[in-house]
């Protein structure tokens, strides 16, 4: 059993993703009274903007990817655009299904965890006031916040209204042209994405190859499904 912690919960979380249903099942399981504080989506990164919704497009990409390119003499390779306002309407779809599933029908399974669906500000160590006006007390509290998209400090990129992860996977159409900034991981799965959905991607990155924080032979590799443009610094993503 977990020691009562004096305050109206033992344990307050504030995160409703992956990291905060974690502490928050195990201090249930464990026989301490929990509250969940979440001010956007529940379900964090990973089922709402992040692993789902992006493997789904990637493997949308690659279906029509594949439809078109392939050495298989007597099947006809027929060309055309995606239908992207379906595509993404399946990936919403696969995502509100994982967020009920993994989440909503878990809380519900833990009647000791208590969700409170707002924004919270710390008062003291052990209390934070909600945007309701309401405060909570625990024992403890983990903070499981996660991370927000980064965007460097370039010159007019603020007023140029740049898309992130999330927006470019919730665009309404799928644009003519596009210019990631980074090759790192996420970016390149990106760009390929993209690119294999007939969008004609270019990407940039200051350092001198590709996922510049691996391994040069990993980088120089993954370089050659690239056209390298190496005197101006681009990388034309190629629906490879």
């Amino acid at each position: 059993m977990i020691t009562r912690g004096g305050g109206e919960f033992d344990l307050l979380v504030v995160g409703g993703g992956s990291a905060g249903f974690a502490a928050a099942i195990k201090a249930a399981d464990l026989g301490a009274r929990v509250a969940m504080v979440e001010g956007g989506t529940l379900g964090g990164t990973c089922v709402n903007v992040g692993c789902v919704p992006s493997k789904t497009l990637i493997r949308a990409a690659e279906a029509q990817h594949r439809r078109v390119h392939h050495e298989l003499r007597g099947i006809p390779a027929t060309d055309g655009q995606p239908d992207w306002p379906t595509v993404r309407a399946e990936k919403d779809a696969l995502v509100a299904e994982l967020r009920q599933t993994k989440y909503w029908n878990v809380l519900r399974a833990y009647p000791s965890v208590t969700l409170f669906q707002e924004r919270a500000t710390f008062v003291s160590d052990r209390e934070v006031r909600l945007a309701s006006g309401r405060t909570l007390t625990a024992g403890k509290i983990v903070v499981t916040t996660g991370a927000s998209p980064w965007a460097p400090p370039i010159p007019g990129l603020a007023e140029a209204s740049y898309l992130d992860n999330a927006s470019a996977m919730a665009l309404e159409r799928l644009p003519e042209s596009l210019i990631v900034i980074g090759a790192s991981a996420v970016g390149l799965e990106l760009a390929q994405m993209f690119a294999r959905l007939g969008v004609r991607v270019t990407v940039l990155e200051a350092l001198l190859r590709v996922v510049p924080a691996e391994d040069a032979d990993i980088g120089d590799a993954l370089g050659d499904y690239l056209l390298v443009d190496e005197a101006r610094g681009e990388y034309h993503a190629a629906a490879r």
